[in-house]
């Protein structure tokens, strides 16, 4: 790694043999104990966030590095971005993404495939509009999604009907990180008070009576792709809404 400090380099001494091979470190130990990636990134992400110095070296780290932490791909892109995108940051700065994880999301590149774009002719202001959210959010009363399942992830859904009260609502998302705000305020998740307040403006038309929440984490998309994405796609054309908006976490 050329053009930076090494991650063998000499930071303090509470890595002995560069902090991404701790293999004898209370670190490492604490780690290796973690099965899910909601532990493992979030365990990394609270420490960078109060040590630069091991943020800096968690950028710096090469795939392999990040890997004798016990990451696979998909949680070091997760970790990485994570680390850049709530910090200023300058785009040039940024990692190759396609060239150092691609290879883990093959199913993410739809270069290849005609984008079926569709017009949008209905004037907002007679519009019905729903949202659809990625937040892992549900009514407390229903199932939560399963964050354990790394391999295949869950691509199941939840309704949320537009009356559901913010403390009704729950999260269960593979990214700790993601909750509810304060006072168990849900509307940065699934904007509802938000669409009744444009609804009674006249901004839009209406809002829809059902709302559609998915947890963002499903690196096998075949069931997405096949059965669930296209329900809720009918249960929108049968409630006649005009515009999903995504809320995309």
């Amino acid at each position: 790694m050329t053009g930076h400090a090494s991650v063998k380099g000499d930071l303090p001494q509470r890595r002995e043999t560069g902090i991404l091979k701790l293999k004898n470190s209370s670190l490492h130990a604490r780690m290796s104990g973690r099965k899910d990636m909601s532990e493992r990134v979030v365990a990394l992400l609270r420490r960078a966030r109060n040590d630069q110095d091991f943020r800096t070296i968690l950028l710096r780290a090469a795939p392999d590095e990040l890997s004798n932490l016990g990451l696979k791909p998909g949680q070091q892109a997760v970790l990485l971005s994570n680390l850049w995108l709530t910090s200023p940051f300058r785009p040039e700065d940024l990692p190759d993404w396609d060239a150092r994880y691609g290879h883990a999301f093959s199913w993410v590149d739809y270069r290849s495939q005609a984008i079926p774009w569709t017009p949008f002719k209905t004037p907002f202001q007679h519009a019905k509009v729903a949202f659809i959210t990625t937040a892992g959010l549900y009514r407390c009363e229903d199932s939560p999604f399963d964050t354990q399942d790394e391999e295949h992830g869950d691509p199941s859904y939840r309704i949320i009907p537009t009356e559901t009260s913010p403390e009704a609502l729950c999260v269960k998302h593979h990214l700790g990180l993601v909750e509810p705000g304060i006072d168990g305020d849900t509307n940065h998740l699934l904007p509802l008070r938000l669409g009744q307040q444009l609804q009674q403006e006249g901004t839009i038309g209406a809002l829809a009576a059902e709302h559609y929440s998915f947890m963002g984490y499903i690196p096998h998309t075949q069931p997405l792709i096949e059965r669930t994405a296209p329900e809720v796609a009918l249960r929108l054309c049968a409630e006649r809404v005009d515009a999903a908006i995504l809320i995309p976490v």
